[in-house]
């Protein structure tokens, strides 16, 4: 006949944790149930809008003495070639000067009154020793946009 005594040594508990656990036990559950928060769907579709224009970079930069402005939209990929939207604006009037795009790497301010356009160079070819080819390859790599006001 198995005896109370054998019974509580056999668990690692004194006799007297049964209200413990209990206590420990119901503590826990309140705890869950206060810190569980449910999701707000009208936020979702929200969220879902927005992601069009989350993947549209927009980058601002001026030129050398900061009279004209140039804003630049293209689409954030993995691509290497991208399509530039951009716009040259004058600071002191906001008139826009220039609005164009441009399909390359990158477009970056060359002068005062011109812009840098990398061209985008697919497949790179092996060099050849005749001179007056490595020069016209050197010039094809980037399109200067020259900018008129």
């Amino acid at each position: 006949m198995v005896t109370k005594s054998y019974f509580y040594s056999m668990t690692f508990l004194p006799p007297t944790s049964t209200s413990y656990f209990k206590l420990f036990f119901t503590y826990f559950l309140f705890i869950f149930a206060i810190s569980c928060k449910s999701k707000d769907v009208s936020n979702t579709n929200k969220k879902n809008n927005s992601s069009v224009n989350q993947n549209t970079i927009v980058d601002v930069s001026y030129n050398i003495d900061k009279t004209l402005k140039m804003e630049i939209e293209y689409s954030k990929s993995i691509e290497a070639v991208k399509d530039f939207k951009f716009k040259v604006i004058e600071i002191v009037s906001e008139n826009v000067i220039l609005e164009d795009t441009f399909r390359g790497t990158k477009l970056v301010w060359n002068s005062k009154n011109s812009l840098k356009g990398f061209l985008y160079v697919g497949t790179v070819q092996q060099e050849s020793e005749n001179p007056n080819t490595v020069e016209y390859q050197n010039q094809n790599q980037f399109k200067i946009i020259k900018i008129e006001y």
